[in-house]
């Protein structure tokens, strides 16, 4: 007789097992439902790192922090910036990720392709000055979202990061495909006939330092033979900056860096008297028409295309 009851009791649990099981699933597949681009920026309102690469360029570290500061002010919360080396485990499964770079510059974007059928980058697609804006769910958890800004370039980067954080940006389905136009050895990328607002100012050092993708540039094939630094600056003007975009921009830091993206070195920052704290002319130039870079910054004594230290 007792062990009746023992094996109805098993069946039972049995039972409930089972249940269990089917309501997890249930409850699975509810979450499964892909996401779009128009969850953005709902989904990364909290717990949210952005992924860069060891060895990203300035215009990826750049992007990085625009991408954080829009954030910060479209949902108040404040992003944290990681390397990919500095990413552990527990980081994949517990936040949201926003993954900017390259395949080459991103070691993280690898490993989303052998886990993901996103759309693989390359130098081929989507091309020169080309990046993807993608959305999916985290691989490493589901209740996560995963962003992907990426490019076959830095500039492509650039196209998808700035198309993220535009104001009348219009996002359809799971994927964005953005682009810049052809890029001038000055480092601005042109496109046909473009005209500018003109806010003549200054730029203001806010902080410099030597970061580990700085330093490592020393070490890059065909790059600088010194370690360079990180300049960073805000731009102030008495004008009145019409384009409300645009005052939003300003408000945040921006990297200087030469016109190839280099870091500038130590002979560079004493050659141009650049310390934190130091006013150096700037004009702040605002697109008008055309389909050029957005913003550019013009410095009167900077020139960003003096390599002497590589000499």
């Amino acid at each position: 007789m007792r062990k009746r009851k023992i094996f109805k009791y098993i069946i039972g649990d049995c039972i409930v097992g089972i249940a269990i099981f089917l309501i997890g699933i249930t409850g699975q597949s509810n979450e499964m439902e892909p996401l779009s681009l128009k969850d953005y920026p709902v989904l990364f309102n909290k717990d949210v790192i952005i992924v860069i690469g060891e060895n990203a360029t300035g215009v990826e570290r750049e992007s990085a922090v625009m991408i954080k500061e829009n954030l910060k002010e479209l949902t108040g919360n404040k992003p944290i910036i990681k390397n990919d080396t500095e990413l552990l485990e527990l980081d994949k499964r517990t936040y949201n990720l926003i993954l900017l770079g390259t395949p080459t510059t991103n070691n993280i974007l690898q490993e989303v392709y052998k886990l993901t059928n996103v759309i693989r980058i390359t130098k081929e697609y989507p091309g020169k000055n080309k990046g993807i804006l993608e959305i999916l769910r985290n691989s490493w958890n589901l209740k996560k979202a995963l962003f992907i800004v990426a490019g076959s370039d830095e500039w492509g980067v650039k196209a998808g990061s700035e198309a993220l954080i535009k104001d009348d940006k219009k996002f359809e389905g799971e994927i964005m495909v953005a682009e810049f136009a052809s890029i001038k050895k000055t480092g601005f990328r042109i496109g046909g006939h473009c005209t500018y607002f003109h806010y003549p100012g200054v730029s203001v050092i806010t902080k410099i330092e030597k970061t580990e993708g700085s330093k490592r540039q020393i070490r890059t094939s065909g790059g600088p033979r010194y370690e360079g630094y990180e300049i960073w600056f805000v731009f102030k003007t008495n004008q009145e900056i019409k384009e409300d975009w645009a005052r939003k921009t300003i408000t945040r830091e921006h990297l200087f860096c030469l016109a190839n993206s280099w870091y500038p070195g130590p002979k560079y920052l004493e050659k141009y008297h650049i310390k934190v704290g130091s006013n150096h002319r700037c004009t702040l130039k605002v697109i008008r028409s055309g389909t050029c870079t957005p913003i550019i910054f013009e410095f009167n004594q900077l020139k960003k295309d003096d390599y002497f230290e590589s000499s």
